[in-house]
């Protein structure tokens, strides 16, 4: 008899004991009207089991339950705070996420031929679940309270689970781009602008930064003229540098920004006039240099979604080469190209 009854009274007082050590563990709050049903036993084990800290307070009902439950999640900073309550032949789950900043409400009629407590409480950590997996998805949702080892525990995907972060995302978060825009590069000296093609490649290192790897070739050069010939340059660079995502594109606009290192490349062509004077001489052939200079740049993008990959680009560079450039002919300087050079790109972004 007393061994009996010390089994049936440690039972009972052990696992109260153990789940009460558990403060370190994600709170979760459990709602209750006076007393708890066998739904709410049901829901406070299978929460406990998943590694959550459940606890419990009293609540009417009737009241406001989507305030009710967010201001008690807020002022105990808790994951998440659940009530659970029959209503016209329905279950209603109410579930205040924190971590994801929103309140979802699932109404579940349950089979006859179910255990109508184990059912509740399985859908209520599977809505929970749902909730949660937010935080991985395209919408990469983000409240009040930082995911937990718990939390990443119960959304991790399991062998088999259909119901993974891909399933429900649809696809992950693209994590390369490649950029195919004409562009304008102007350097500081006389003559036209020069057109280019940009090429562009970049891949996301973290959520909000990236790494791009980009640069131009040059389709017609800048030409100007002076009174012992004529110049035309074409330039062109290949830059490595890092952006900061100011908005990712899985949005209709986006934008980013940022800085790196450009090496530019320079091709000065210089094509004397032949004149003759009475004595008959004449201008030589044309010179022909090319240089290359390292110029820190800085960058700012944005571009508008045409289709689920494909984006029409605007960019814009400034860089400052280290050293001008003396432009000569025949020996003769004819120009000089300043330290800073300005870039303006319209085109296409592929998302990969």
């Amino acid at each position: 008899m007393f061994c009996a009854l010390s089994t049936a009274f440690f039972s009972v007082l052990v696992p109260e004991t153990v789940h009460a050590g558990r403060g370190h563990g994600t709170t979760v709050l459990l709602a209750r009207d006076t007393q708890m049903s066998g739904f709410e036993r049901r829901i406070k084990a299978e929460l406990e089991v998943a590694g959550f800290n459940v606890k419990l307070f009293d609540m009417d009902f009737r009241e406001d339950t989507q305030r009710i439950l967010d201001l008690r999640a807020h002022a105990l900073n808790a994951a998440a705070a659940i009530v659970c309550r029959q209503s016209a032949g329905f279950v209603e789950i109410w579930i205040a996420d924190k971590v994801t900043n929103k309140t979802v409400l699932r109404r579940i009629q349950i089979p006859a031929d179910e255990d109508a407590e184990a059912f509740v409480a399985i859908s209520t950590v599977e809505l929970l679940r749902a909730s949660l997996l937010e935080i991985h998805t395209v919408a990469e949702l983000t409240g009040t309270v930082r995911p937990t080892p718990e939390i990443e525990k119960l959304i991790a995907p399991k062998p088999g689970d259909r119901s993974s972060i891909r399933a429900i995302s649809g696809t992950p978060p693209p994590r390369f781009s490649l950029q195919v825009n004409p562009a304008v590069l102007i350097l500081r000296f006389e003559g036209n602008p020069l057109i280019n093609i940009q090429l562009g490649f970049a891949m996301v290192l973290h959520k909000q930064l990236e790494l791009k790897l980009h640069g131009q070739t040059p389709v017609i050069p800048q030409r100007f003229s002076e009174d012992i010939g004529e110049v035309a340059v074409r330039a062109g660079y290949a830059a490595l540098g890092l952006n900061w995502i100011l908005v990712h594109p899985r949005y209709l606009a986006s934008g980013d920004i940022g800085m790196g290192m450009a090496l530019v490349a320079c091709r000065i062509e210089g094509e004397p006039f032949e004149r003759t004077t009475a004595d008959s001489n004449s201008y030589p052939t044309g010179s022909r240099q090319t240089y290359f200079l390292p110029a820190p740049y800085i960058v700012f993008g944005m571009d508008v979604r045409l289709t689920k990959t494909v984006r029409i680009r605007l960019e814009t560079m400034a860089g400052w080469s280290l050293s001008p450039i003396s432009i000569t002919v025949n020996k003769e300087e004819v120009a000089i190209m300043g330290h800073f050079l300005i870039s303006a790109g319209l085109g296409l972004m592929f998302l990969l």
